[in-house]
């Protein structure tokens, strides 16, 4: 046998023998071959024999390498937590943890306007997903509208609403963003809802948008939305069908798009982003830190001019607090920025209504309409109504009368007042009624009597009126020929 070194230089003959590590020789003469190698220094085990592998043995679920500082033999590594090996195979079996905040809200009812052009926050009162870093809190009525954020961050709002339309003309839907209380400029957007189909079948639509808002914690934002005819324009629910699910009224989703993501601590610091950062002390402040704590502490003058400054303010007012150490004004608080006006009018507003034109009927026709909430009379006020009524043309007459009902719809209501007739083309009048208000009725002027105002003297007239429950004030047309145009211009319902 001959031996080649690094540099190709040939030593031996074929009776070179070569021995292990305990001296005894492995083989002699020209006829055989190595049949093992000693692997003392190389790897712990038994020798690597002449097929190539390694014939020591290992345990399952076990890598070969080297944790073990500096040079030296392989060894086994074992497979940690988290991790699996099966079938050569090392596969990653921890979940990650998600990063960011997050929510998702839905509503199963649908949600009205009480009055014409009003804004009304949207109301989520079912949670999709267990939110994180976000919530639904109630308003001030009880509803869960407000969307609060716990931290500090880049957040997307989206939602998705569903209008529909049971008018029998175009109406319109406006959406903006209300944050803690107060509009956002240039957040409003505008939907156009057309005419009802047939009187069975209205109008759909499906409306939905997205803000990216820079949010502090703490910070509050609503979705609102108004509508130019509150009785036929709803957000709207639908009950599962034949084959879809249900339909929810309206759809949110937040996300948090950057800053400080759950999960990823702080990002920067002074505007410093390093991942390490160092407090430098001085002769008054010192800082000491242990693992996540910080704690700062006051030595000298500066401690003894800190405890008479705590003293000093210790000895100030109460922080303000709405409603507990400061008064409000008819329900408002006086904390903030801005003026309150105070009206000097008695009169407190129900609402008011423009009216649609009436003609090609001789049937009696609602034009105008209010709701009046439940519990919004308030026994020995006077209720006042107010309207501004018009004959444009026909030369027939046009009867308007006003009505009390608990839907908006002439079956059923009961007639409160009758204007004077107008005959022929080019007519007004100004309509006045007054009501007091009783426990359960109302008292006024004699419905049926067709005059303008009731500022005169005549016989008392009854109307029960259940002051907790919801009622609508109608204004109805009634024309003579089918030529005739009449409308209530403006229906107006106050107290005092």
């Amino acid at each position: 046998m001959q031996v080649v070194d690094a540099n190709g230089n040939m030593y031996g003959d074929d009776n070179l023998e070569i021995n292990d590590v305990n001296g005894k020789p492995k083989t002699t003469g020209g006829g055989g071959g190595v049949t093992s190698v000693g692997t003392t220094g190389l790897i712990s085990g038994g020798p690597i024999t002449s097929t190539g592998t390694i014939s020591t043995s290992m345990n399952t679920n076990k890598l070969v390498g080297r944790s073990t500082a500096s040079t030296g033999i392989m060894e086994e590594i074992t497979v940690g937590t988290g991790l699996t090996l099966s079938g050569g195979t090392l596969t990653n079996t921890v979940t990650p943890t998600p990063l960011g905040y997050y929510g998702a809200w839905q509503d199963d009812i649908t949600q009205t306007a009480a009055a014409n052009n009003t804004g009304y926050a949207m109301i989520y009162r079912v949670t999709d997903i267990t939110p994180s870093g976000i919530s639904i809190v109630n308003n001030g009525s009880g509803n869960p509208t407000r969307i609060t954020f716990a931290n500090t961050g880049i957040y997307n709002i989206q939602f998705s609403s569903q209008f529909q339309n049971l008018a029998n003309s175009p109406q319109d839907v406006t959406i903006w963003l209300r944050k803690n209380g107060t509009d956002v400029v240039g957040s409003s957007g505008v939907v156009g809802m057309e005419a009802r189909k047939n009187p069975g079948d209205p109008y759909h639509t499906i409306v939905g948008w997205n803000y990216v808002l820079s949010i502090v914690a703490g910070e509050y934002y609503e979705l609102v939305w108004s509508t130019t005819d509150h009785t036929n324009v709803q957000m709207h629910f639908y009950a599962a069908g034949s084959p879809p699910p249900s339909a929810a009224s309206v759809i949110l989703t937040v996300t948090q798009q950057s800053g400080i993501m759950a999960g990823t601590g702080i990002t920067a610091l002074n505007s410093l982003t390093g991942s390490a950062q160092t407090f430098g002390n001085d002769t008054n402040v010192t800082m000491v830190s242990s693992g996540t704590n910080h704690a700062i502490t006051w030595a000298g003058t500066l401690a003894d001019s800190r405890i008479a400054s705590a003293s000093t303010w210790n000895a100030k007012q109460d922080a303000l607090v709405s409603g507990t150490n400061i008064k409000t004004i008819n329900s408002t608080s006086l904390l903030g920025s801005g003026d309150i006006a105070i009206s000097s009018s008695p009169y407190t507003t129900v609402g008011n209504s423009a009216g649609v034109l009436v003609n090609g009927t001789t049937s009696n026709t609602i034009s105008a309409s209010i709701l009046i909430p439940g519990s919004t009379l308030v026994a020995t006020q006077v209720l006042q109504l107010r309207s501004q009524v018009r004959k444009i043309s026909g030369t027939g007459t046009s009867n308007i009368r006003f009505y009390f009902n608990t839907t908006n719809s002439l079956v059923g209501a009961t007639q409160i007042g009758q204007a004077q007739n107008m005959t022929g083309a080019g007519q007004m009048q100004r309509v006045a009624r007054d009501f007091y208000i009783d426990t359960t009725s109302l008292l006024c002027y004699l419905p049926t009597n067709p005059i303008a105002t009731d500022l005169s003297s005549g016989a008392v007239s009854t109307i029960l009126y259940t002051l907790a429950n919801p009622y609508y004030l109608i204004a109805a047309v009634q024309n003579s020929t089918l030529t005739e145009l009449a409308i209530v211009t403006r229906l107006n319902l106050m107290t005092y």
